[in-house]
């Protein structure tokens, strides 16, 4: 029974925040191209049936989110400005800002605990999300089945390393951006990637000058593992999947190019990086079908 006690504006509250969370419905198919369903749909965030007893999400805090933009936005920079070697200077390239729902629905993906691409991540407000999936860990040695004592436990495997979840999260964006040596300007212009190319995905995703937006999700466990000899193999493993909102630019280059950097920006340069467009940058990105 409702406790009729209670302030007038605590109960208003409560209900504005009950019709918030029912304000979108995820299954609504017009979300979703084809007949696969949302990733939030009917979603409440369990983790995967193959996922480690110890997996657990990492938390994009503050500083986190931050620190994930900032390595975004330098790469992005970076190939604006030309400074790498056979690709010439992007000329409205958007700065990347962080979107909160995009980075909900890429917590849903890496809780399945595997590298695989959602088949939809819209939302209400950006109607055309690409995404990508990554991963970074390491291994440690195999056991051994004795120590010098004659003693030990085979089925304990020996850490031989450790990074934080920071360190694999740049370690994994640069990864990423790496995949630019396999890339060409030929990749850039083109309407869709040549057939021979192995320039297929981290890379023209994180260049694509009208991306505005990002929201990513992080998951982190422990796989044991058994190789040939019969060792006791321990990995970590970090999932890190990201959506990107990008404008409907099929038959489009991933970036406009020309001489100089920024010169096509109409609301000016980012004041930090000065060789993309500021954050009041507008491209057509919003309520667009499609998937891609």
């Amino acid at each position: 029974m409702l406790d009729t006690m209670w302030p007038p504006l605590l109960l208003l509250m409560m209900t504005l925040l009950g019709q918030q969370l029912q304000a979108f419905d995820y299954c609504d198919p017009t979300l979703c191209p084809g007949p696969e369903r949302h990733i939030a749909c009917n979603n409440f965030g369990e983790l995967g049936d193959t996922c480690s007893p110890d997996a657990h999400v990492v938390r994009i805090t503050t500083a986190r989110r931050t620190m994930i933009l900032n390595e975004l936005n330098e790469y992005r920079d970076r190939i604006a400005r030309g400074d790498l070697m056979g690709f010439s200077p992007a000329t409205r390239m958007a700065t990347l800002q962080w979107d909160p729902e995009l980075a909900s629905f890429a917590e849903l993906n890496v809780k399945r605990c595997a590298l695989v691409n959602d088949h939809c991540r819209n939302s209400e407000q950006f109607r055309n999300v690409a995404q990508v999936v990554a991963e970074g860990g390491w291994q440690g040695d195999p056991s051994p089945s004795s120590n010098a004592n004659g003693g030990g436990n085979p089925e304990t495997p020996i850490p031989v390393e450790y990074h934080t979840e920071d360190e694999v999260i740049k370690a994994t964006l640069e990864q990423m951006f790496a995949e630019y040596k396999e890339c060409s300007m030929r990749d850039i212009i083109a309407f869709s990637p040549p057939s021979n190319s192995k320039c297929i995905a981290y890379f023209t995703q994180l260049v694509r000058d009208s991306t505005t937006h990002v929201g990513c999700g992080i998951l982190r466990q422990t796989k044991n593992t058994t190789n040939e000899a019969g060792q006791s193999l321990s990995s970590v493993h970090q999932y890190m999947t990201c959506n990107f909102v990008r404008a409907d630019d099929v038959n489009a280059p991933v970036y406009q190019s020309g001489d100089r950097p920024a010169t096509e920006c109409r609301s000016g340069r980012n004041p930090v990086y000065i060789n993309l467009c500021s954050v009041n940058e507008i491209y057509d990105s919003s309520n667009l079908p499609g998937l891609f």
